[in-house]
């Protein structure tokens, strides 16, 4: 690089040996172009239009030489003091001395720029902020409201400094109750110049009951009791009772008074709610209010439970009796949340039912299964023979059934025939002759684990997979369709294999465990029998719950939310092989059906594969369904959805007092302190409210620089010209 300085500004040329080769050897062609001519013209002509080509090339490498004009000035720019006011639904509370903090902190303000400008000679500049910062004004704006929804303190102080570190910013000055709904109660880091902070609003709380937590199961089952645990906040109602209810819509289910026998106190109480039909239901937790209770708005907490149905309702077909069939209907004995029954074959009568041993017959339509949440499948090849007993599993597994296929010796996944049948609603696929591998098969529960609801069922039964019996057989010669998903693997010394598989299909869902006999676990030791419950017991929750496969799925932090709060989603995708990205929509409930009001894209956590996170902010009331999904690279896509509740009342007034401890905080980070007005000028004499000198340089790329080009085009155009007159064109 080398630079041509002309006063206050610089050329500066990328130069470099081919580039000063290549501009020699076009001068030197130019001249060498009009060595003869044609008609002969005299040395003298020859010499100009050589020239004149040789400045046009040149002027045309200088161009491609990259040449920047950078000049240089010099500006001295006064002293300036940023005024942050807080003007979030917050500041419109009336704590002091009868007026709104928002009032208190223009009038504040006012007084700030007028003392600074006479002692200081400074320029002040005014910041309005709730989540972010609003116009920014020189003068006080008295019609500014407390309508902001979320109050980001750090999020305003980093914006602000970002904005006019190059402005001579010599200190911020932030108006504030403190009470922070958004971004960062705590930073990491300071900023690079001191702030100081003033409080508006009153540090002790007003006579006030607030629901402060509630605990609650997000799934329960119908008929089931649930406990739901809140903690009740009381100030300034000493010995006194407060009634608190659980409440759905504007129905009373549970009731109980609370004694409160301080000024300030917190307890924790429960109420009970036996879950009804199945769907999704919303309720609160509310708290009477209070005759001097000036803000009612954090007297109730809301959240959603979905009910799901009380029993698991298990066929499951086993032509050759084995262990397997005693130690499920053991499992299901002990549990309230199964109902398994069991048909066999006998040699003398056919299909039987157990334990009665009733004639039983596969029931031809497919509606009729729909009486049972999952048909489970061992050893039966001749009935899925018959053509109408494989159509109507087809029309039962694509209307919402779910299918789940264990291996074993006599298992229809080995027949050509069978496996052909039903190849079309199971998520494998036969890419060789259908074998039994035989060797020592243990659990993945480390690296080859796949990422799966159901990962944890193995590691949650011993810390070393082989304390667990190994699964003697394993069903090879297929392979695993696109669109399925893997939720367990077993390994051998030498690979790793698939174990349990599932895939949608229509409205509902087929599984195939590979692995045989499984009964081994049960005869293990209590550890390993307990393995053997949870698994079956996980197999058939995530199939009745519908989970639909999985392989995305997207969570938030709770169920409802208040006006102006945060809505925080996380997604997890379980899939081996996806490295995409992960897409979100938010449909929100109207008239005229359900709206969608915003896309984006989920952020991947850093360091952990498949996770995902997105933080939404600024939904209005209403009700809503939050989408995830993915496409993989064979074209399959698959989503995940939720629903969330926003309601009208603001975030910003769940907790009232101003937080003194925060904007103490903030100051001290930043090598300021918190004040009152009254002694913030003498505050500010740590600051240097001198003027600064600052080099402002600025670029410029010559390369379209319209009078270069205009050099070049006449140049060529003289040199035209020339030839014309002396009769070489």
């Amino acid at each position: 690089m080398e630079e041509c300085v002309f006063g206050g500004e610089t050329i500066n040329i990328q130069l470099g040996f081919w580039r000063i080769v290549a501009s020699l050897a076009l001068v030197a062609f130019a001249f060498i172009l009009y060595r003869k001519t044609y008609p002969s013209i005299s040395l003298s002509r020859r010499i100009i239009l050589g020239a004149s080509r040789s400045f046009a090339f040149l002027a045309m490498l200088f161009l491609l030489f990259n040449p920047m004009l950078v000049s240089t000035r010099i500006t001295h720019k006064d002293p300036m003091v940023v005024i942050l006011i807080d003007s979030s639904k917050s500041m419109s509370i009336e704590d002091v001395a009868g007026r709104s903090r928002l009032s208190a902190a223009l009038r504040t303000a006012e007084g700030l720029i007028a003392g600074l400008k006479g002692r200081f000679g400074v320029k002040t500049l005014i910041l309005p902020f709730a989540d972010h910062i609003l116009r920014p004004s020189s003068v006080v704006d008295s019609s500014l409201e407390a309508s902001g929804e979320g109050t980001d303190i750090w999020g305003a102080l980093f914006e602000a400094e970002e904005r006019y570190k190059g402005e001579n910013l010599k200190c911020i000055v932030l108006i504030s109750d403190g009470r922070v709904t958004r971004g960062m109660v705590e930073a990491g880091r300071g900023i690079d110049v001191p702030v100081f902070s003033i409080g508006v609003g009153d540090t002790l709380e007003g006579p006030d009951i607030s629901i402060d937590d509630v605990d609650y199961p997000r799934t329960t089952y119908t008929g089931e009791k649930v406990n739901i645990s809140a903690v009740i906040k009381a100030v300034g109602f000493k010995d006194s009772t407060v009634t608190v209810s659980l409440m759905r819509g504007s129905s009373v289910i549970d009731s109980k008074d609370i004694w409160f026998n301080d000024l300030s106190q917190r307890k924790e109480m429960t109420l009970k709610l036996t879950a009804g039909k199945e769907g999704t239901y919303r309720f609160s937790v509310a708290a009477r209010p209070k005759a001097r209770e000036k803000f009612r708005e954090n007297n109730a907490e809301s959240f959603r439970i979905e009910v799901l149905k009380s029993k698991i309702r298990i066929l499951f077909i086993d032509e050759h009796l084995d262990w397997n069939t005693a130690f499920l209907r053991s499992l299901v004995k002990s549990s309230k949340r199964f109902k398994l029954s069991v048909v066999t074959w006998v040699p003398t009568t056919g299909y039987a039912s157990l334990p009665q041993r009733k004639p039983w017959s596969f029931p031809d339509e497919g509606t009729l299964l729909s009486n049972y949440d999952i048909v489970m499948i061992s050893d039966e090849m001749i009935l899925l023979n018959k053509t109408s007993i494989v159509k109507s599993l087809k029309y039962y597994v694509r209307g919402g059934g779910k299918m789940l296929l264990l291996a074993d010796e006599h298992s229809p996944l080995l027949d050509e025939e069978s496996f052909s049948a039903l190849e079309d609603v199971v998520p494998i696929k036969r890419i060789s002759r259908a074998k039994i591998n035989v060797s020592e098969f243990y659990p993945a529960v480390l690296g080859n684990a796949p990422l799966s609801p159901l990962s944890s069922v193995f590691s949650q039964c011993c810390a070393n997979p082989k304390d667990i019996p190994p699964i003697p057989c394993i069903i090879g010669g297929v392979g695993i369709k696109s669109s399925a998903l893997i939720l367990l693997r077993v390994e051998n010394e030498s690979k790793d294999y698939p174990f349990l598989v599932v895939q949608d299909f229509g409205e509902g869902m087929s599984a195939v465990v590979l692995g045989f006999p499984l009964w081994r676990w049960k005869l293990a030791g209590e550890e390993q029998s307990n393995l053997y419950n949870r698994f079956f017991s996980s197999v058939f929750q995530y199939l009745a719950e519908d989970r639909k496969g999985s392989v995305v799925e997207v969570v938030s932090d709770r169920t409802v939310y208040r006006k102006g709060g945060v809505v925080g989603l996380k997604a997890f995708v379980r899939s081996e092989t996806f490295s995409g990205v992960v897409r979100g929509e938010i449909w929100k409930a109207g008239e005229r059906g359900p709206v969608l009001v915003r896309k984006f894209l989920f952020d991947p956590v850093t360091g952990k594969k498949g996770r995902f996170a997105k933080s939404i902010k600024g939904l209005a009331d209403g009700e809503y369904r939050i989408v995830a999904s993915i496409s993989q690279g064979t074209g399959s896509k698959f989503r995940n959805e939720i629903g969330i509740t926003v309601l009208p009342t603001s975030v910003e007034f769940v907790k009232t007092s101003m937080d003194k401890g925060l904007l103490e905080n903030v100051s001290r980070l930043t090598g300021g302190r918190m004040v009152n007005p009254n002694n913030l000028m003498d505050a500010l004499k740590r600051c240097d409210m001198k003027k600064a000198s600052y080099e402002i340089r600025e670029s410029h790329l010559l390369f379209n620089n319209i009078f270069v080009l205009f050099i070049i085009l006449v140049l060529f155009s003289i040199e035209w010209t020339l030839r014309k007159l002396w009769g070489l064109v």
